[in-house]
Formats: structure tokens, sequence, C-alpha cells
């Protein structure tokens, strides 16, 4: 069982910190082109999609916990702004210790059921390629390619 648990300020602020660098460290390993440095590419990211921080309208922030009220990881979608019938999962990440536990399912499963309480009928997120966990997690969930790049790809799950 896990609980989705709306993030607090303080805990904004870790995973800002923490995402920067793990998107960066993303871009890096996948090889991709960018303009600016890995970090700074995060960060305008970032910015773009956050503009007002853990307030930014239509982004859903969540510390994912267990059923010890243990943090396990963090969950972040978001309503596309051009049509809000779409999804968009920005951030899953199940930490090390509690991987292969089934939380990564049951988060898609807690998610979904959230996002179509907010008019969303169809869950869109991009992953790496080489991420074979990940690819492997959400084509389990029942996700399914929809566009294929050089180094990432898209998935979408109707809801």
């Amino acid at each position: 069982m896990i609980i989705l648990k709306k993030m607090t300020q303080n805990e904004f602020d870790k995973f800002t910190e923490w995402s920067l660098k793990n998107y960066a460290n993303e871009l890096l390993e996948s090889g991709m082109r960018i303009e600016l440095t890995p970090y700074e590419e995060a960060k305008s990211q970032f910015k773009k999609i956050l503009p007002n921080g853990l307030k930014s309208k239509d982004n859903f922030l969540f510390v994912v916990q267990n059923e010890f009220y243990e943090d396990v990881g963090v969950i972040w979608y978001q309503i596309n702004p051009r049509n809000n019938e779409f999804g968009f999962i920005c951030e899953l990440f199940i930490y090390e210790q509690h991987r292969r536990k089934g939380y990564g399912t049951q988060v898609l499963t807690a998610i979904e059921n959230d996002a179509r309480t907010h008019g969303i009928k169809i869950m869109v997120l991009s992953v790496f390629k080489y991420n074979t966990p990940a690819c492997e997690l959400y084509y389990k969930s029942g996700y399914i390619k929809a566009r294929e790049l050089d180094k990432s790809m898209y998935l979408e799950k109707k809801l």
C-alpha cells in the first residue's frame, strides 16, 4: 500500500535540488545534444514547467510513502496546458532501497486515478531508452509507445 502525500515547501526545495542534478545526469548519460550545460538545461526546463514553484498551476507533486509512512519516492505530474485531457508524468522516482517492491506500479495506478478526477483522459510520459527498468514498469502498467526519438521515447496510456 502507498500513500501520496502532497509535498511541503521544504520537501519541494529538496526535490528541486535533487531533480535538477538527476535530470542533468540523465541528459549526460543519454548523449542528447543540448545547447546549455546539462545542469543549466535542466534548470531552464524546470523554470518553464514550474514558474511558481510548488504553487504552479496544474502541477501535482507528491512524496510517496509506504504503509509505515516511510518516504519511498516522489511523483510529479501535470495537466497539459494546451489540452487539459492530457496529463504528463514529469518525474517518477522510487528510492533505490525501495525498488522491486511494487511501489512504482502502485504509484502509477494512484496518480492515474487522481488524474481522472481532473478530467485527464490520456497520461503521457517521456523515458530515456537506456532506462530499461523504467521502460519495463511502464509497459507492464499498460503504457504504449506513442513516439520514438533518437535517445528517448514518449509513452501514453488511455485512462
